[in-house]
């Protein structure tokens, strides 16, 4: 009877973590196998009836022949080279002067999370009013002093690509700033007290032990919007609409669009699959380079 008891509590906990594995399994592991399994068939939804043919690793062949991909993937990275060094500059700027604790701060570091709240849904409808050409408030302001007539910032394929990023930095920046202002609380006090007492100036003690000290939480920082940045969807959708023509369309709309626009199930899949994969290798590089900080 002891055995038996002693056997009950060693297997009650793996007990307990049965019905949460159960339902990783459904909404995780079997979509996983799935879809992959899917990514080696060719499979239109509007021709069901023909059910799915195997081809191999073709659809992952023609991924890297289909032009419009490629080029939404060239919208992407852009997109991120634009967005990201904006968020990073900000919000470390920004974190740097709360951390002065000066008059005022602590309000201020309640009111500067509230973008990162809006879900990015509502951030792309509330900035494609901003930037609408006729009532828009950034055109109306432009009027107002006599800068320009106003800029149709979304309906021109030249200047769309910067008011994603400017909506994309207005909602991420705060989150850049958080993690930036954590890891300044985090430092050493010591070590600033020694600079300043050998006469090392502000911008000498910010490039030569502010950011040193912050460095792996700049990789940190930048690993997770780089990583978020890819798979933007939602906020251009509701903003631009991949538009004007497909100047704003992103890998992740390029996907929706294969997928559940034209129905071609298996090739949307095998996208999918290429975008897991490059995300991988980009999080890899960013670890790799965290682990040579620590270890350096």
């Amino acid at each position: 009877m002891a055995i038996n008891l002693r056997t009950q509590k060693k297997l009650y906990p793996y007990i307990l973590l049965i019905p949460t594995l159960v339902l990783l399994i459904c909404i995780v592991v079997y979509p996983l196998i799935y879809s992959l399994n899917l990514s080696f068939h060719s499979f239109d939804l509007k021709k069901f009836t023909l059910g799915r043919q195997f081809v191999g690793f073709q659809n992952y062949l023609d991924v890297f022949k289909d032009i419009q991909f490629l080029k939404a993937l060239r919208v992407t990275i852009l997109f991120m080279l634009i967005a990201i060094p904006i968020e990073f500059i900000a919000g470390l700027s920004i974190a740097m002067l709360l951390n002065k604790d000066v008059r005022g701060s602590k309000i201020v570091r309640t009111l500067v999370v509230i973008p990162m709240m809006v879900t990015p849904i509502i951030v792309g409808l509330q900035w494609r009013f901003l930037f609408n050409y006729d009532m828009g408030l950034i055109n109306q302001v432009l009027r107002l002093l006599h800068i320009s007539q106003g800029v149709n910032i979304v309906g021109n394929y030249k200047y769309a690509i910067f008011g994603v990023a400017l909506a994309d930095a207005w909602q991420w920046t705060p989150f850049v700033i958080l993690l930036c202002y954590s890891g300044l609380r985090s430092l050493p006090v010591e070590p600033f007290e020694a600079v300043t007492i050998d006469g090392a100036t502000s911008w000498q003690t910010f490039k030569y032990l502010t950011l040193p000290l912050l460095k792996p939480i700049i990789i940190i920082t930048i690993l997770l919007r780089t990583m978020d940045a890819f798979r933007i969807y939602d906020m251009i959708y509701t903003l631009t609409f991949g538009g004007p023509g497909a100047s704003t369309e992103t890998a992740s709309m390029f996907v929706y669009r294969v997928s559940f626009k034209l129905f071609q199930m298996g090739y949307g899949a095998a996208l999918s699959y290429v975008l897991l994969i490059i995300t991988i290798i980009i999080a890899n590089l960013f670890v790799n380079s965290l682990k040579k900080v620590w270890e350096g």
